[in-house]
């Protein structure tokens, strides 16, 4: 059994607005120059304030991203079809809370702890291959 988190719709409801890029095609260009379809994590100039920036990207690829953030598996159970375009920013220096806090306030989502049965690779031994001395 592992943590994990789930990403749910907060209780007062989303608050994410429906990508402006659903048109255009994943190899197309925003008004940045820079491709649509992506997710970038900034950390920003004094190292203390992260994001990220998404286009075009599905909750999918927001769980995936908090994933890696927390480094605990988050699994998408808002629903939410579709592509989104938003920019998510916290205080690294305040750890995960803010990461919390800023997903609940500024996409309406929530992180949900759980414990979940996991799969894991366990090695119980290990053992050095022979030498071919002819070589």
């Amino acid at each position: 059994v592992l943590p994990q988190h789930l990403l749910e719709v907060g209780e007062n409801g989303s608050k994410l607005q429906p990508t402006k890029y659903a048109d255009s095609p994943d190899t197309a260009a925003g008004s940045d120059g820079k491709a649509i379809h992506r997710m970038l994590m900034r950390e920003g100039d004094d190292g203390q304030v992260m994001s990220i920036e998404a286009q075009k990207s599905s909750m999918a690829e927001l769980a995936r991203q908090l994933s890696m953030q927390l480094g605990e598996n988050v699994v998408d159970k808002t629903g939410l079809a579709g592509q989104y375009d938003f920019n998510l920013q916290w205080a690294q220096s305040a750890g995960n809370d803010s990461l919390f806090t800023a997903v609940q306030e500024q996409l309406g989502l929530k992180l949900v702890p759980q414990q979940a049965p996991s799969d894991a690779l366990v090695i119980d031994h290990v053992e050095l291959p022979e030498m071919d001395a002819s070589r």
